[in-house]
């Protein structure tokens, strides 16, 4: 997957979405387990109420 063929909002927001998980695990996702995003997503849903968009960018910013 090549990040450069996607518009530039996109770019934007996918990094945005890595910041918030490294700032949420203080790691880089490389090193988070595949549980521990489940349980950081389940807490994006569930405690902050985070839009189902904004996890649905969450999750494909994590597949690049």
């Amino acid at each position: 997957m090549n990040l450069a063929s996607n518009a530039f909002a996109t770019r934007q927001n996918y990094i945005h979405s890595v910041k918030i998980l490294i700032q949420h695990y203080q790691k880089v996702p490389e090193d988070c387990t595949a549980d521990g995003i489940k349980k950081y997503l389940v807490y994006q849903k569930g405690v902050l109420n985070t839009a189902a968009f904004n996890l649905n960018i969450r999750v494909a910013s994590l597949k690049y």
